[in-house]
């Protein structure tokens, strides 16, 4: 799976702090899971509605190329707990949205730069 995602795991965690508790991507045999949510918990709770939203354009331009289920449109603001929810709801277990959400949130967290 780390082929789909292009990104040193090991490199990314010694930069982030860690307890968050998360568990969207839990059906994910994935070790570096726990760098993902902890990349998300780093953020205050004023900002995760940025961090959805990012997300929800990011598959709006999928659902136009490829016809993928649509992430709920958001304009409140959320917590942790709230966040957890809505992508548990829209992942259910689907291991190409689970992928979707995983390069999203690393997307928003480091942005690729282009030259």
């Amino acid at each position: 799976m780390e082929y789909c995602l292009n990104i040193d795991m090991v490199k990314l965690k010694s930069n982030i702090s860690s307890s968050s508790s998360f568990t969207f991507l839990n059906h994910i045999n994935y070790k570096y899971l726990d760098v993902y949510y902890d990349m998300i918990y780093n953020y205050e709770e004023f900002k995760l509605k940025n961090l959805y939203n990012f997300i929800y354009q990011r598959i709006l331009k999928l659902n136009k190329l490829y016809d993928i289920e649509l992430l709920k449109k958001n304009n409140t603001n959320l917590t942790h707990s709230d966040l957890n929810s809505l992508l548990t709801e829209y992942i259910n277990t689907d291991i190409i949205k689970s992928i979707i959400i995983m390069n999203s949130i690393h997307q928003y967290y480091y942005p690729l730069t282009t030259v």
